[in-house]
């Protein structure tokens, strides 16, 4: 089936090459987009880069970024695409390229059309010399043939919406892990519902009233500076806060039996330790008492071969943390029982090969994978089990507290790839609150993370319709309609 195209520069009012030079970085100010934000279409500021402004200044000379614009990259990967989205003030960073699509052309169709097979085939292939090549150059970037289509608008809404429950299945994602991590701050780390009773013990509150100041920290009816603040009817005011927090639909993930049960396993009492004050009754432990950790093994370059086994390597963990599923390998060889992950499990990084020990010390649940049976660690991968397997969202949360990176991180060591000593791990020293409040904890965070997963598996499957459908949209092969 012939496509009727045109070229990139007839569809593009502006394509703009970025300033060939390093960005002057800062710690804030105007943000700098870079290739490592930019992938599958998306743009990704969770660990954004800045610039002042006078280095924005003078990256925007050529042209100021604005919502609608495509940035384009050229090498180093080379072919991603992302659309600058509304109200975020940016400018480019190195090997990348402002496009800039006519009034007349609906960006969005733009933006898919570049990361269609037909294009991305033009970017990777010099047809010249008939070789693959690493960047793009101008005159090559104008001369893209891109498909033209009717209802090119239509097109570009199927697509964009399933791009658009991907990225939403993405935040809510990160709201839940949010939520899950702030509780177990506020529980764990900072003792708020004990601090919560010592302040209410103050104010010369009874036991009753005290209960009622740490259910109204634990719902997140009120913060600690806020029961500080109340200078009369102390009780009243507790119970309506909390009330009324319980009374709003999903805004707390703990129901009024919990919240009851939690509070009276908080003692009102902070006592010295070797980590400093910790609540009355607890003790401190060490991580390797309550879980076991199993190191994955090294395979042979030859046993990586297509099968229903695959092996779990640094490349499964994301940058900044987390598990991805694009990093397996296929696997064909013999491996131990003990290394099988499960999925659940969790799993952490022992080696960094960027230096900066953005994954090692960060805990990752693995799901479940449809494309294989069976994952095993590599060398590279630590598989954590609670002894205590109906705990393991509470571990999962105390291994993804600051404190515990920093700490796995000053045992990592070595001079071009950094490895972790699993004492990193095993020796870290925490306060260890009763079985019955790390099963409290279990039980909220547990529906939290299924729902993350089943998110994460909706979000894959819509990512393969959307995927399957770009081409047979942009080659008229799937005639569209707007019924």
């Amino acid at each position: 089936m012939s496509v009727k195209t045109e070229t990139l520069e007839l569809m593009c009012e502006l394509i703009v090459d970025c300033p060939h030079s390093t960005p002057k970085w800062t710690d804030s100010g105007y943000v700098v987009t870079r290739n490592q934000n930019i992938k599958n279409g998306v743009l990704d500021l969770n660990s954004p880069s800045f610039t002042n402004e006078e280095g924005y200044n003078s990256r925007i000379k050529r042209a100021k970024p604005k919502a609608g614009d495509i940035i384009f990259t050229r090498e180093a990967p080379m072919g991603e695409v992302c659309m600058i989205p509304k109200g975020l003030k940016c400018c480019l960073g190195q090997r990348q390229v402002l496009l800039r699509p006519k009034n007349t052309i609906c960006g969005e169709y733009l933006f898919w059309a570049l990361q269609s097979p037909f294009v991305q085939h033009q970017i990777s292939w010099n047809e010249g010399t008939g070789s693959t090549v690493s960047n793009v150059r101008i005159p090559v970037l104008k001369a893209l043939n891109i498909p033209r289509q009717d209802k090119e608008d239509y097109i570009a809404k199927v697509l964009s919406d399933l791009a658009e429950k991907i990225e939403l299945n993405r935040q809510t994602n990160q709201t839940l892990e949010h939520i899950a991590q702030a509780l177990f701050k506020c529980w764990f780390v900072d003792f708020e519902p004990t601090r919560a009773k010592i302040i209410a013990k103050e104010k010369g509150a009874n036991s009753a009233i005290q209960e009622l100041a740490a259910q109204a920290i634990i719902c997140g009816a009120m913060t600690l500076e806020q029961l500080e603040a109340i200078t009369q009817n102390l009780e009243t005011t507790l119970q309506q806060a909390i009330n009324e927090k319980l009374s709003q639909a999903n805004q707390t993930p703990i129901n009024t039996e919990q919240l009851k049960t939690t509070a009276a396993l908080f003692p009102n009492t902070l006592v010295e330790s070797e980590l400093g004050e910790i609540p009355e009754g607890w003790e401190v432990s060490e991580v390797g008492d309550h879980m076991n950790v199993t190191k994955g093994r090294s395979y042979k370059s030859s046993e990586l071969e297509h099968s229903n086994t695959a092996l779990v390597t640094l490349k499964s963990f994301m940058r900044g943390g987390g598990y991805r599923e694009d990093g397996l390998k296929a696997y064909s060889g013999t491996y131990k029982p003990e290394q099988v992950i499960m999925p659940g499990d969790l799993v952490m990084s022992l080696t960094d090969v960027t230096q900066a020990a953005e994954i090692i010390g960060k805990p990752a649940i693995v799901t479940k994978n449809d494309a294989f049976e069976i994952l095993v660690a590599s060398l590279d991968v630590a598989i954590l089990r609670s002894k205590k397997p109906e705990l393991k969202e509470y571990f999962y949360g105390l291994m993804s507290t600051y404190r515990f990176h920093r700490y796995a991180e000053s045992f990592a060591t070595g001079t071009t790839v950094l490895h972790l000593n699993h004492k990193g791990i095993t020796s870290f020293e925490y306060p260890r609150p009763s079985i019955e409040l790390s099963k409290i904890y279990s039980e909220i965070a547990k529906p939290m993370l299924a729902m993350h997963e089943r998110n994460i598996h909706v979000s894959r499957s819509l990512a393969a319709l959307r995927d399957a459908l770009l081409p047979k949209l942009l080659s008229g092969e799937l005639n569209v309609s707007s019924d």
